[in-house]
């Protein structure tokens, strides 16, 4: 039987303070979790990394190492995980993985986990189906991986904090060139290049049609020039989790990764998708 009862809700978290944290140890922690469980397919992983209070915010999924074992167990052995990008903000680590060998198409993953004293304790995700190049010529799994500048992580964090923020929340379209660059690169499927584009997709959508609104910023989490927002929002009316990773230069956004996933209430807990 899992421990979990059927509407648990996680515990609060503890305030550490940062200089307490260790996120190159952090990031280290989770890179050899994901490969070793998902690239090598060795199921021990989850006992040498996983911490045994596991707090799920998946919606189909329980809290608690049992129940991911059980759900590691049926789908890992069949799927080839390609572990594209990682960075690491503090006790949170973002992964984006490519994921074949489920469907006939590729899955695309967004996965967020959050560390504490050199266990996986916490787990956030979104995943969406990859069926081919957006209008751009681009699929959501190209572009540059590495950090080259580890220096710029709080002016990355900025810039897209105030992007989505003032351009996205408070619907500041008008500032959108200040934060944007006009050569704007997508790997956002059915999204084409530059900052028309992001004007036609959010200006119009949203004011016009109310297709894409974006609600609250819940969290951001940068390093060099890279940053991941999660967001709170809407898709024609209907809750989602909006997942964006942004690649930042001379204090612009240059590039753009989005993922979107209807965010459903868990049967369950009572832990939020985002």
């Amino acid at each position: 039987m899992l421990k979990s009862p059927s509407h648990d809700r996680a515990p609060a978290r503890l305030s550490t303070s940062p200089a307490a944290i260790d996120t190159a140890g952090n990031k280290a922690i989770a890179y050899r979790a994901q490969k070793e469980l998902l690239v090598d397919k060795d199921m021990h992983a989850l006992d040498r990394y996983w911490g045994d209070y596991y707090i799920q915010h998946n919606p189909a999924l329980r809290n608690g190492l049992p129940e991911l074992k059980i759900f590691k167990n049926a789908n890992v052995p069949a799927a080839t995980t390609e572990l594209l990008r990682c960075f690491a903000d503090r006790d949170l680590v973002f992964f984006q993985e490519r994921v074949s060998g489920l469907m006939p198409f590729s899955l695309c993953f967004f996965d967020v986990y959050r560390i504490e004293e050199g266990k996986i304790v916490e787990h956030w995700d979104a995943h969406q189906e990859s069926h081919g190049p957006n209008p751009a010529g681009r699929t959501i799994f190209d572009g540059p991986t590495d950090i080259h500048y580890p220096d710029q992580t709080e002016a990355t964090r900025a810039v897209v904090t105030t992007l989505i923020s003032r351009v996205f929340i408070l619907d500041q379209m008008d500032l959108a060139d200040r934060y944007v660059a006009r050569e704007l690169i997508q790997h956002t499927p059915g999204a084409q290049d530059g900052l028309a584009e992001l004007y036609r997709r959010f200006l119009e959508a949203q004011w016009f049609t109310g297709a894409i609104r974006y609600i609250a910023l819940r969290r951001v989490i940068a390093e060099g020039e890279f940053a991941l927002t999660c967001s709170q929002g809407e898709i024609g009316g209907v809750p989602h989790v909006l997942y964006d990773l942004w690649r930042v230069a001379d204090s612009m956004v240059v590039e753009h990764w989005g993922l979107s996933q209807q965010a459903k209430p868990s049967p369950y807990h009572r832990n939020p998708m985002i």
